[in-house]
């Protein structure tokens, strides 16, 4: 590729000029959208955590790596302890403690097919079970990390099984229209998922994958795929006011005995409009994108049932501005934060919250009662 070919895959954003973002076309069927051929920087980050915003990197061997001080590979006596002791189902609750705490529920599409994607306003969260997620928004329908088969592993006679069942199949869905997968671990990329959601919706599916995963996923059959490398972005034809953003995590890939950190891993940011009237289309786009509507917390490769403490995983999640894990954070510290790190929230929206959700005698404010935890087929608006 000469210098000019490159500087044309350059765009550096006004908002944030010492980022910028490039953008690959690494498959068929992906033109005919402004987004298959243009890549812009949508956001603003606080220079505070500007230390973290890294591009990927590759090691000497021409393997992924990650880039903070923090992480530790996993070592072989560790794996080996996984798969001697993922059998040992000791600590798991029985049939009836797991139908009372995480039951299963029908999605409400197998009944009403119709109403999925119909959204006046908002998002719409489906839970499918472990890490996929159904999400309804901007005429857009969404699926993350989809697993639908009973085990995750290379073969449906070994390998880790489910402890709930998925609450629908792939023949149960509604139309999908884009699908994000974060890496390659059996229980995130599941082939068969892969291979009937392809027969099911062909390439009129777009798949956001994580640099690498390319070659597989047309291996399956998929053609219209965009792989991403970290702080890349891409959209779904015809839908460019929704942008994908596939962003850093802290972890790692592997699929074969020798196939290690071949692929990235990382988290997805989708910055939409969430169906917002068209009189404030002009004043959005003068901003930067709002808040961020919601979270998925999913679990490591490899945990176990008891490890699941979504209250735990709330303080993680809030550990850059609560390191003592208190579970509150001041009242006015939140405020500063809304006005002067988040420029959507107006001075109404952020009375509203706290009206909602007001602190306690001492100023304090609960940050894990902003949470809600949906279960299996659940879907939350």
């Amino acid at each position: 590729m000469d210098e000019n070919e490159t500087n044309q895959l350059l765009m550096t954003s006004n908002q944030y000029p010492k980022e910028a973002v490039r953008k690959r076309q690494n498959s068929r069927n992906s033109g005919g959208s402004d987004s298959s051929r243009f890549s812009r920087k949508s956001f603003k980050l606080d220079y505070r955590l500007e230390e973290d915003v890294t591009k990927s990197k590759k090691g000497k061997d021409g393997r992924f790596v990650n880039p903070w001080p923090t992480w530790k590979n996993p070592s072989i006596p560790s794996l080996l302890r996984w798969v001697i002791t993922e059998r040992d189902h000791s600590s798991v609750p029985c049939s009836k403690e797991l139908d009372k705490e995480l039951p299963v529920l029908k999605p409400y599409f197998i009944d009403d097919p119709e109403e999925a994607g119909v959204r006046g306003a908002g998002l719409r969260v489906t839970w499918l079970g472990h890490a996929t997620v159904m999400v309804e928004m901007d005429e857009l329908i969404l699926l993350t990390d989809p697993i639908f088969s009973a085990r995750a592993s290379p073969s449906q006679r070994m390998g880790p099984k489910r402890f709930r069942r998925a609450p629908c199949t792939v023949e149960e869905l509604p139309r999908i229209d884009a699908v994000l997968v974060s890496h390659n671990h059996y229980d995130h990329l599941d082939c068969n998922s892969v291979i009937a959601l392809n027969e099911r919706f062909g390439n009129e599916l777009r798949w956001f994958v994580p640099l690498g995963l390319l070659d597989w996923m047309q291996k399956c059959g998929c053609e219209n795929v965009i792989e991403l490398d970290w702080w890349e972005e891409n959209c779904v034809p015809g839908h460019d006011k929704v942008t994908f953003v596939f962003t850093p995590s802290q972890h790692w890939c592997k699929r074969t005995l020798m196939d290690d950190n071949k692929v990235l891993w990382g988290s997805w940011s989708v910055l939409g409009r969430v169906n917002v009237k068209n009189e404030e289309i002009d004043e959005m786009l003068k901003e930067a994108p709002g808040p961020i509507n919601f979270t998925v917390f999913l679990q490591m490769f490899g945990e176990k049932l008891k490890g699941a403490d979504p209250e735990e995983t709330i303080l993680n999640a809030f550990k850059v501005f609560d390191p003592e894990g208190k579970g509150v954070l001041k009242a006015d510290y939140i405020k500063e934060m809304l006005t002067t790190q988040a420029e959507r929230f107006s001075k109404e929206e952020i009375d509203q919250m706290f009206a909602a959700f007001p602190p306690d005698v001492t100023g304090n404010l609960d940050y894990k009662n902003l949470v809600h935890i949906i279960t299996h087929g659940e879907e939350k608006d």
